[in-house]
This record gives structure tokens, C-alpha cells and sequence, in this order.
């Protein structure tokens, strides 16, 4: 079976017209030359080894930040941070620390007032030293945790048998609601299942691919779908082609493939009961689509 969606509307285009675009080929400078390679020898000598770049970093913070967190004050006291012992040569163990610490001094929250207080290219690089150095330590070292396996909840189910089978099916009253861990139902450890949720789902496929395959027996038969008489066809309807005034939009499933006769009708009713459009002296083009394509 097949949802597709039929348009009829009455006709007109348009057009454009793309520019092209100046391009300019920015310069290259040579390489190769003992003159380009003095720059690069120079910044190299210029770069700190990591072993003297965290002896600066352990300094700054003895200068700012030991003082409060160390072994003999507790701060904060509900919570306290050891920063004396917390080591730079080897953040993993203290990670947590040092990610505590990447959220203070991210938002310059400390030193506490009445402190001295670092410049901000300190504080800049400090911190971007800091996150970028956890991480690098954390590279291949990450666990995701315990996998556990996971069912399609309801959505998720709706969704594939969209996907799949091209068939809007409502599965609120086809399943039961998912339970929640923390607001969200598509967690796995909450998806739990049982013998009567395997039967609920055993109904629904049945019932699903009774629609996606169609019934060949079904007797042939008609279905209308009428304008309301107090909505106006002389304005552009939402969903139809640009360039058409009027018409409809209809959303039908098809019960099987087969041949079928799609016709419509232009009718102005009065009281009298006359049918047909009167008064029209110009002749209009009347248009029947399918999923876009005219037909």
C-alpha cells in the first residue's frame, strides 16, 4: 500500500539567472630556501619543551592559587581542592580536580575577590594549556560504559516502519508508552520487556504488514474529497506548485497497485442548484499531480 500525496491546482514560471564569480589566485611564496627555513629554525628554538612549560604553569599556580588550596586548608570546606598535591606531570589521576579547576578559572571566577588576580593572557594561556592537555590524556582512554542492549521504544518503531514501508502509522494505540529514566524514554536500561510487550509488538507487525502488502480481494470503490464552498480558489494554496491559484491537497492511501481513474470537477452551486463554473470568459488549465508529478 502507498501514501502519496494528490494535488490538483490551475496553472503559470520563473526563472533564474546565476552570475558567475571572480576568483583571485593568492600568491605562493617559495620554499626550499636557506632563507625560508631560518623562520622555522628560529620558532622551533623558540618553543618551550613540556617540561619547562609545566614548571611555569606549576608556578603560577603556587603564585595564585596553592595558597588557599593546599593540605592544610580546607577550600571550600563542604568540598575542598587539594592543589599542592594534584600533579601537571600526570593529570589523569587528578582529573577531576583539574577539570574543576578549567571551570573556575574559564570564567575568571577565580582568584576570590580582594585576591590578586593573573592578567588575562595568563589566565588564556593557563587554561587553553590546561583543557587541551586533558585532552590529549584522555585520547584512547575513554570508556563509554556497559552496553546494553537496546529495543526500538515507540517513536523509534513509527519511525522505522516509515522509513521502511513508506506508511504513516499511528503506534500510540497499537503499543503501550515507554517508561523514563531522567525525562527521556529512548535510554536503554529503562526499555525494559516482558512476554505481554512482545505480543503488543507481534500484533502491531501483523497488523502493519496487512497494510504495507494490501488487501487483493478489496471491491473496487470511490472516494470524493470536496472544496468547502466558503474557501476561496482564487488565491495560491499552501503546498501547491508556485504559479497556481486554488485547488487542494489530499493525502490518500492506496490500497493496492492497480490501475485508477483520478478526476475532478469545477462546481459553483447556488440555491437554484446549478452546477459548473459560470461567468469564467477566459479558458483555465485544471491539473491533477501524484507525489509532484503530473498526471
Amino acid at each position: 500500500m502507498k501514501s502519496v500525496l494528490v494535488t490538483a491546482a490551475l496553472v503559470w514560471a520563473s526563472a533564474a539567472v546565476l552570475l558567475p564569480q571572480s576568483a583571485q589566485t593568492p600568491a605562493r611564496a617559495q620554499s626550499g630556501s636557506p632563507a625560508a627555513a631560518q623562520p622555522v629554525a628560529r620558532a622551533a628554538a623558540q618553543t618551550p619543551s613540556p617540561a619547562a612549560e609545566r614548571a611555569k604553569h606549576r608556578a603560577w599556580l603556587n603564585q595564585y592559587c596553592v595558597s588557599c588550596h593546599n593540605s592544610r586548608t580546607a577550600s571550600p570546606a563542604n568540598d575542598p581542592v587539594n592543589l599542592e598535591t594534584a600533579s601537571l606531570d600526570d593529570l589523569l589521576p587528578h582529573a577531576a580536580t583539574w577539570e574543576r579547576v578549567l571551570r573556575k578559572l574559564s570564567v575568571r571566577a577565580m582568584p576570590p575577590q580582594g585576591m590578586p588576580h593573573p592578567t588575562e593572557p595568563e589566565y588564556a594561556a593557563f587554561t587553553g594549556w590546561l583543557s587541551g592537555s586533558l585532552d590529549r590524556a584522555w585520547v584512547g582512554r575513554s570508556s563509554p560504559g556497559r552496553y546494553v542492549v537496546h529495543r526500538l521504544n515507540r517513536t523509534e518503531y513509527g519511525n522505522a516502519i516509515r522509513d521502511l514501508l513508506a506508511l504513516d502509522v499511528d503506534v500510540t494505540g497499537l503499543l503501550p508508552s515507554d517508561g523514563a529514566n531522567f525525562g527521556f524514554d529512548n535510554i536503554a536500561a529503562s526499555l525494559n520487556t516482558s512476554p505481554l510487550l512482545l505480543e503488543r509488538y507481534l500484533t502491531a507487525a501483523q497488523r502493519i504488514s496487512a497494510q504495507a502488502v494490501g488487501d487483493r480481494d478489496v471491491v473496487p470503490g470511490t472516494v470524493e474529497y470536496s472544496i468547502s464552498r466558503e474557501f476561496t480558489q482564487k488565491g495560491h494554496v499552501d503546498g501547491l506548485p508556485l504559479g497556481t491559484r486554488g485547488g487542494t491537497v489530499v493525502r490518500h492511501v492506496f490500497p493496492a497497485d492497480g490501475e485508477y481513474k483520478l478526476s475532478g470537477r469545477l462546481v459553483r452551486g447556488v440555491e437554484e442548484g446549478y452546477a459548473g463554473v459560470e461567468g469564467n470568459d477566459l479558458p483555465h488549465t485544471f491539473v491533477i499531480t501524484i507525489d509532484g508529478a503530473e498526471v
